[in-house]
């Protein structure tokens, strides 16, 4: 995904940091570079909502299973994935 625009850290790397930011793991670029992108980049904030809401819902979902973390990394990166291939996200 990217929005067209130049950023200092591209959005790509962005989306993936968030996946890992709301999974409280290491991230692959520091908090301040993370937070500059957001408040510069519309559509990634849009984005940041959207896995914020599909992990909550798995996490409804797998509530009543031991689903390793990484199990849940995998599906949310692979509905990122999904989302950044799509024209306009999950609208």
């Amino acid at each position: 995904m990217s929005c067209g625009q130049h950023h200092e850290t591209p959005c790509s790397e962005v989306l993936q940091a968030v996946v890992l930011f709301l999974d409280q793991e290491e991230l692959n670029i520091p908090i301040p570079a993370l937070e500059q992108h957001l408040a510069e980049c519309g559509p990634c904030c849009d984005q940041r909502d959207e896995i914020k809401v599909v992990k909550e819902m798995i996490a409804r979902a797998c509530c009543d299973f031991q689903i390793s973390q990484e199990i849940r990394l995998k599906i949310t990166t692979t509905i990122v994935e999904i989302q950044a291939e799509l024209p306009g996200g999950f609208n």
